[in-house]
C-alpha cells in the first residue's frame, strides 16, 4: 500500500497473475478497483506500458487522459515519454504501414487533450511541445 492507500502494486502483481491464470474477470477486477484509481502523473507511463502489454484499452485511455492533462509535465526532459513514442513509431516502421499519419500515442493525447478546457494558446502550445517529442522521437529511432 502506498502512501495514499492505493494497492497499487498489489494490482498490478494480480493483473500479471490473473492473465497468467487466464482469469479475465480477475483482471477486470484488478484494473477497475486497484490500479485505476491509482493512475497520475508519477505513474502513467509505466501503466501504458502494462495496459499495452495485456491489452487492457481502459487503463490505456485512462493515462491518456493523464498524460494530456499534465502534458508539460512529460514532454520537459523525459526519455521514457519519448522513448514510448520512439517504440510506437518503430512499431508502425516495422508494420510496414506508411499511411500513418501520426505516431498512435501521440494521436492519442491530442485526441484526449481536445476533450480538456484549454484556451486556444494552451492549445497550441501543447501541441508544439507534443509535436517536438514527436520529432525527438523520430530522430531517435533515426540514429538507431
Amino acid at each position: 500500500v502506498d502512501d495514499d492507500g492505493n494497492f497499487l502494486q498489489e494490482g498490478v502483481q494480480l493483473i500479471e497473475l490473473a492473465t497468467a491464470l487466464l482469469c479475465p474477470r480477475l483482471v477486470a477486477h484488478a484494473v477497475n478497483k486497484l490500479v485505476m484509481p491509482a493512475v497520475d502523473d508519477e505513474n502513467a507511463l509505466d501503466l501504458i506500458e502494462l495496459a499495452r502489454m495485456h491489452d487492457l484499452e481502459r487503463l490505456e485511455q485512462r493515462c491518456v487522459d493523464v498524460i494530456a492533462s499534465n502534458l508539460h509535465q512529460f514532454v520537459v526532459d523525459n526519455e521514457q515519454f519519448i522513448e514510448l513514442l520512439a517504440e510506437d513509431s518503430a512499431s508502425i516502421l516495422q508494420g510496414g504501414d506508411i499511411n500513418v499519419a501520426d505516431i498512435p500515442l501521440a494521436a492519442e493525447i491530442r485526441s484526449s487533450m481536445a476533450k480538456l478546457d484549454l484556451g486556444a494558446a494552451e492549445r497550441i502550445e501543447l501541441n508544439e511541445l507534443l509535436a517536438a517529442c514527436k520529432d525527438r522521437a523520430l530522430a531517435r529511432l533515426a540514429t538507431s
